[in-house]
């Protein structure tokens, strides 16, 4: 049976952390409370493996969206959070989110605060999330808030399938013609070598460069399957460190096509939470102090942070913004505007709208742009070998 590491309340009024022997958490409850104990946390103990890919896994953002969907209504008809709580626990859900609701049910029946319980799960609650929820508390109207932080989230994870959907294809084209490639090097022109030096035939100059290459490459195949096999582990260890993440982030915002798609998408999320947080009640400096993780680039969030500290000294916000040199000129002077006419939070939503509306014309430029030159160059690098494998038969056919 699983073991749970316990903080309980004894009848005499002393607080202990016990591990206790139980099937699972509901029957752990009502035993302890059978004996007038009360359960403040239990945490199901496990293998060093099991935590360790515990603390690695993450909730789907749409299985977040369809709880807090119920949630939301639930709330909306006026049932006690302790009740609305207890109805999303016995629904079927998944083991880390259902095991977090009873720990959060455990936690706010204990006193807690709704924020602050949801704060100790932050593998399944983003801290925006939180936030919407902790400024729900401070309005008196958690649906409200929590109902923006989801109109949000659906507005990005929309994008972000368009991103996925835009780049499957080239992706898909490139395997392919990389694997047909592979293919052809590595089976078919070996074969076709043997067959030519049977012959002994003098052969075109494509063809010999073609049948080096392929000799070349199987001869010397230890080599760089070793040299990619480092090259992975090289890259699994050194992708988590800070100069390899500034590194790459610089480099993705100077590319050609890639960059400005990059800048959009950072820009749009950024300008739709720092609206809906403003929307929320959140005074400006802490939005920005909370926005600033979602242009998911340090050295942009380095420039934001400079930007929070010059708003703090009293800097208008859209001069901030523009010494960062992140903004374009056209969201600076939206952004001045809405300070002066006092809707900032309206101004940001429609500055989100332009940058989605430019991003799914980009999207489309390039997938309309893209799929053909790819298609192509593959035909061209395939041809270009068929041609060169053919072309010894054909001066040997011309020649009888």
């Amino acid at each position: 049976m699983p073991i749970y590491s316990c903080k309980i309340g004894l009848p005499s009024g002393q607080i202990e952390t016990r591990d206790i022997v139980a099937d699972d958490r509901h029957l752990l409850t009502s035993e302890l409370e059978s004996e007038g104990i009360h359960l403040f946390r239990a945490t199901r103990k496990g293998s060093t493996w099991d935590n360790l890919f515990a603390s690695t896994r993450r909730l789907p953002t749409k299985e977040l969206i369809a709880f807090t969907q119920e949630f939301l209504v639930l709330l909306r008809a006026g049932t006690p959070i302790l009740e609305v709580l207890q109805t999303l626990t016995d629904g079927d859900r998944s083991p880390l989110l259902k095991q977090a609701l009873l720990d959060i049910h455990t936690d706010v029946k204990a006193g807690e605060s709704l924020s602050k319980a949801f704060g100790h799960h932050p593998r399944i609650f983003p801290s925006l999330y939180l936030a919407a929820v902790r400024a729900g508390e401070k309005s008196g109207d958690i649906p409200q808030t929590v109902r923006r932080y989801m109109v949000h989230q659906k507005r990005i994870e929309a994008m972000r399938r368009r991103l996925r959907n835009a780049a499957f294809y080239p992706a898909l084209l490139a395997g392919a013609g990389g694997l047909v490639l592979l293919f052809m090097l590595f089976y078919v022109l070996p074969r076709f070598s043997t067959i030519y030096a049977n012959a002994a035939v003098e052969l075109p100059l494509l063809t010999q460069i073609l049948l080096q290459t392929s000799q070349t490459l199987i001869r010397t195949s230890p080599v760089w399957l070793s040299l990619l096999v480092f090259s992975a582990v090289a890259w699994r260890q050194l992708r988590h460190t800070l100069w390899m993440k500034r590194l790459l982030q610089r480099w993705k915002l100077s590319l050609p096509v890639i960059g400005p798609i990059y800048r959009d998408f950072s820009l749009l999320g950024f300008c739709q939470t720092v609206g809906t947080l403003l929307g929320s009640g959140f005074p400006a400096v802490q939005a920005l102090q909370m926005s600033r993780g979602t242009v998911n680039n340090s050295l942009v969030e380095d420039r934001l942070a400079q930007a929070e500290t010059q708003v703090q000294g009293g800097t208008l916000l859209s001069d901030a913004l523009q010494q960062t040199g992140f903004f374009p000129p056209l969201a600076v002077r939206m952004i001045h505007t809405g300070e002066r006419s006092g809707a900032l939070e309206e101004m940001l939503e429609d500055l989100a709208f332009f940058f989605e509306e430019r991003l799914e014309t980009r999207l489309h430029r390039i997938s309309t742009l893209f799929e053909p030159i790819m298609m192509v160059l593959i035909g061209l690098l395939i041809g270009g070998i068929v041609m060169a494998i053919y072309l010894p038969i054909f001066q040997l056919g011309t020649t009888i």
